[in-house]
């Protein structure tokens, strides 16, 4: 969904993990460290750092721990991004619990019995499922905006960037659009 990195670091941010990888100086510390004779030692630090994912909470966790938040300022940023997930998985959630109600009330009104009141939970449900979908996407973009950005104390320039996973979830919340207007 989300990446950011930097020369120390990158991060891949999806709705449910993150994967941590070292950026371009932490190749050059594990070759520095290989050329005097601590390769082993170096190797277990940085992977107890990086190289491995984790679920959105143990990396809120990790991220605010007190030395690491101390020293890179990540724990707002990284809460924000955690609840960013928690609420757009939640109204995904309610998108599919719409639109499934939806279609099953179309189904009822076409094939059984046409009411006003059936048409009515038509519209209710077929305007809530966009709504829904668009709201999730929009504090999605608010609360995981500063991902990336507050790096700026690092040496060398952070890039953040929205992933496929992204762009994907901006077409679906444009379909479902779509039964609405049939």
């Amino acid at each position: 969904w989300v990446w950011t990195d930097n020369v120390f670091i990158s991060f891949k941010v999806s709705l449910f993990t993150v994967r941590a990888s070292k950026g371009t100086l932490g190749y050059a510390g594990m070759a520095i460290a290989g050329i005097f004779g601590k390769w082993k030692e170096a190797k277990a630090k940085m992977e107890e750092l990086f190289d491995h994912s984790l679920w959105m909470e143990e990396a809120t966790e990790k991220f605010c721990m007190a030395g690491v938040e101390t020293a890179f300022h990540w724990c707002n940023t990284w809460t924000m991004v955690k609840y960013g997930s928690a609420v757009y998985i939640f109204l995904i959630f309610m998108v599919i619990l719409f639109l499934s109600m939806g279609s099953g009330f179309t189904y009822y009104y076409t094939h059984v019995h046409s009411t006003h009141t059936g048409r009515m939970w038509i519209r209710v449900c077929y305007t809530i499922a966009p709504c829904c979908a668009m709201f999730g996407l929009l504090q999605y973009i608010m609360l995981t905006f500063w991902l990336g950005k507050g790096e700026k104390q690092l040496v060398g320039e952070t890039k953040s960037n929205y992933g496929l996973g992204f762009v994907f979830g901006c077409v679906l919340t444009l379909l479902t659009l779509v039964p609405l207007y049939l």
